[in-house]
């Protein structure tokens, strides 16, 4: 996993990757993915969904 190279220790992490049409989780130890995970929800998906008039207060 390229983000654990700017991470101070090793082990295990959780990284959450929010695009725009789909969320990503990796569990990882050290450079290794371990569990990956993918769903449907990303910030443009969801914004269109709950707000189609598209105006945020």
């Amino acid at each position: 996993m390229g983000v654990e190279h700017t991470q101070p220790e090793r082990g295990r992490k959780l990284v959450i990757d929010i695009g725009g049409g789909s969320t990503e989780l990796v569990i990882g130890e050290d450079f290794e993915p371990r569990l990956v995970e993918s769903r449907r929800m990303g910030c443009v998906s969801f914004s269109q969904a709950y707000f189609p008039w598209r105006r945020y207060q």
